[in-house]
């Protein structure tokens, strides 16, 4: 391919990557990139830790590699006697003066680029051409050249999303926190006012939590909160979202959820908090518990973030009042009255 439109290409195609689709897909959209351009093998991607690469080892030693990123069909290539001469053949001192390594073979050039570093590790992305060109390997170091201050973006990004998720994320749990909540309660009736995607809203308390608290101490009663979160989770699906309100509650967003399915989540969640024995640390001793939830849909029971906040802590009032251990639906509710 002309050098040129060669270039053309790749400043287009450079231009069209989304930094929040993370650094995995960046992955997956150079080899793409390469094997229409360049006509290369599927690429696979490694990262190298610093820590190993200072570690000299023995004579011989090699530094390990770990898989980061490989395509399907690369997995032959990964297996085949000659690639893996050529993996044990890269120095990886040669990439602090520059940024790729050939090596000819009898009938492919095998490639390494090296995608980014960071002061933690090196990223490198191997490969192999099926046409052994000159100007090919002209072109994928122009790639290689390219990548460094879009690779250390990409990095960049995913740090600070990972921060503000921490600053998101309840202490205890592990869930999403009520700031967190209030946000994507404002997203969802944005949705919904958006494309009309409807969603519900539950509220869970533990009953009689307080008893676990004045009666074996707060330790015991924050393993216990720590506890219903991760069984929670496992009752969720994929898609659905859950936050520790405060003290004993919590409450989760189910997107797209009618009364039927969102009535099943309830009673699915109360099954698997009743089923579950809790035992006190350093005892054999267990005893059960149980949750009351209260269920409010969105736009059928209200019209903004508070008001079906608000009436889904109500209808979890309303399960207690009525025994405790159950789940009440507001729609249900408002029949009866």
């Amino acid at each position: 391919m002309d050098q040129n439109l060669f270039y053309k290409n790749l400043i287009t195609f450079l231009s069209s990557l989304n930094i929040e689709w993370g650094v995995p897909e960046l992955y997956k959209k150079i080899d793409f990139f390469l094997r229409d351009e360049l006509s290369i093998d599927p690429l696979s991607v490694f990262s190298l830790s610093r820590q190993n690469l200072n570690h000299k080892g023995p004579k011989g030693y090699k530094p390990q590699l770990r898989r980061v990123y490989r395509s399907f069909e690369s997995l032959k290539m990964l297996e085949s006697k000659s690639f893996c001469e050529f993996m044990n053949f890269v120095d990886y001192d040669d990439f602090s003066n520059r940024r790729w390594l050939f090596e000819r073979g009898k009938y492919k050039t095998y490639f390494a680029f090296l995608f980014g570093e960071n002061h933690e590790q090196l990223v490198v992305g191997f490969g192999q051409f099926d046409e052994v060109s000159v100007q090919n390997e002209e072109n994928l170091k122009l790639v290689s050249n390219s990548l460094d201050k879009i690779y250390g973006n990409f990095q960049t990004y995913e740090r600070v999303v990972e921060q503000n998720t921490l600053v998101h994320l309840d202490d205890v749990t592990g869930l999403f926190n009520q700031r967190k909540l209030n946000n994507d309660l404002d997203k969802w009736v944005c949705r919904y006012n958006s494309f009309g995607e409807t969603f519900a809203v539950l509220f869970i308390d533990i009953d009689h939590f307080k008893n676990v608290n004045d009666g074996h101490g707060h330790l015991v009663g924050t393993q216990i909160l720590a506890e219903i979160g991760a069984l929670l989770k496992e009752v969720l699906r994929k898609n659905d979202l859950i936050y520790r309100y405060g003290g004993d509650e919590f409450v989760l967003i189910i997107p797209y959820a009618d009364k039927e399915t969102s009535q099943k989540i309830g009673e699915r969640i109360l099954k698997k908090v009743k089923n579950k024995e809790f035992v006190y640390p350093g005892s054999n001793k267990g005893f059960r518990l149980t949750v009351s939830i209260g269920i409010a849909l969105f736009p059928e029971n209200g019209n903004s973030r508070h008001e079906i906040l608000a009436l889904a802590d109500k209808m979890m009032y309303a399960a207690k009042s009525s025994g405790r251990g159950t789940v009440r639906m507001a729609l249900d509710y408002f029949e009866q009255q």
